[in-house]
């Protein structure tokens, strides 16, 4: 991926989570409400979209899904 590309996707990740419903998304939305909860939140779900190859709320659908079970 090119910068442009990098920056595109970590500028995508971080509107999806700063927009996600607190009901349905607790443990990101929680975790969002800060800087650097955000950056926590942006690096965990862009390193789960890499490994897996999904997009971004099906990344952070499945991360809260874990996060839920324990």
């Amino acid at each position: 991926m090119t910068d442009n590309q990098i920056q595109q996707l970590r500028t995508e990740v971080r509107k999806e989570l700063q927009h996600l419903a607190p009901s349905v998304y607790p443990y990101f939305s929680k975790l969002a409400k800060n800087a650097e909860g955000l950056n926590q939140a942006e690096a965990t779900v862009i390193g789960y979209m890499a490994k897996n190859a999904v997009s971004v709320m099906s990344a952070i659908a499945q991360l809260e899904g874990e996060y839920e079970a324990g």
